[in-house]
């Protein structure tokens, strides 16, 4: 028998992660506090950078006044211990979509109205609803998202689960020397440039003379690929999938790349919404001609002053807010 609590405790921890390895995917391990979490380093690429944000804003602040545990996704992991688990789930599939839309089967009709047509709104698409519902906390990066969602009053069971956090995955720069220098004047980042929606696009772009670099498949380094672009344009993967892509949108205006975006659903509710230049699809070319041969106008309209620095603040502020009262949800469950 082993007397020794802190060596007991030990061998219990490497026992469970040698059992928790063999049958699931490895999470990494961590004492906060009163507080073990569990989270998957390796976690979906394509939302990786927020999901190790958001984990690591929770962290920094941890107050918790229980000894518990806290896994961060959707994953079993056996602790060796005896204390309550907190489930800290991410939902970040497009929640604003069409009717007819791509993965749309079960989806309820909200209350947001789609723009240019007549009584149609849009649907709520909850991609895992089953498992965002065994979750105790549910993080969202769009603002729309959970609007379109506690709008509908369809989903009370998600409604105090649910908590924003905006993407301010780097650290914005006031003061910035030489931005006329950086080498990549217009970007795509489509994934899939092949997507009907998006092919139709890039076609009508090269009828007006506009050949974009398409950058995919880069997960690594995407700050320093920020920081050497000039224009980034962001449009919708397909014509029915409508929430605003702000992972992609407010990491680039972090770093001072000026963005192109898609008119979308409840864009006056994203706080920075003034620091992108909207159009329409049919808009687009004659804009993003516009802001090439003026790059120099659009960048101080955009950057120059403290109006974009202040948000910047604002948005920082809003998370902190954001961490304490996952901090007291996860306290009342205690």
């Amino acid at each position: 028998m082993i007397f020794n609590p802190i060596l007991r405790n030990r061998i219990a921890m490497a026992f469970s992660k040698a059992v928790n390895s063999l049958r699931n995917k490895k999470l990494h391990v961590e004492i906060h506090n009163n507080a073990s979490i569990a989270y998957y380093a390796e976690y979906n690429k394509l939302v990786r950078d927020y999901y190790l944000y958001c984990i690591n804003q929770i962290v920094d602040q941890l107050n918790i006044s229980t000894h518990c545990n806290i896994i961060f996704g959707h994953y079993k992991w056996t602790f060796p211990n005896k204390h309550k688990t907190i489930r800290i789930e991410f939902q970040y599939e497009h929640t604003l979509v069409k009717v007819g839309g791509r993965d749309t089967i079960g989806a309820i009709k909200g209350v947001i109205p789609v723009s240019n047509t007549e009584n149609e709104t849009y649907l709520v698409r909850i991609s895992n609803y089953t498992k965002l519902l065994t979750a105790d906390i549910i993080v969202d990066y769009s603002l729309p998202n959970i609007i379109n969602i506690t709008s509908s009053g369809k989903y009370t069971r998600l409604h105090t689960k649910l908590f924003h956090f905006w993407p301010l995955l780097y650290k914005y720069i006031k003061d910035e020397i030489n931005y006329q220098e950086r080498d990549l004047s217009l970007i795509t980042m489509f994934g899939n440039p092949d997507e009907p929606y998006r092919k139709n696009f890039i076609n009508t772009l090269h009828i007006h003379g506009i050949y974009p670099i398409n950058i995919n498949n880069t997960f690594d380094n995407v700050e320093s690929l920020y920081r050497r672009t000039k224009i980034l344009i962001n449009i919708r993967q397909t014509d029915s999938h409508h929430t605003i892509e702000e992972l992609r949108i407010l990491p680039a205006l972090l770093c001072k790349t000026i963005v192109i975006s898609e008119i979308g659903p409840l864009q006056d509710s994203i706080r920075y919404n003034e620091s992108i230049l909207w159009a329409s699809l049919d808009d687009m070319p004659s804009l993003i001609k516009d802001v090439v041969n003026k790059y120099d106008v659009y960048y101080n309209v955009v950057f120059s002053g403290n109006r974009l620095s202040h948000i910047v603040d604002k948005l920082s502020n809003d998370n902190k807010e954001t961490v304490q009262n996952i901090i007291t949800h996860i306290n009342h469950l205690l």
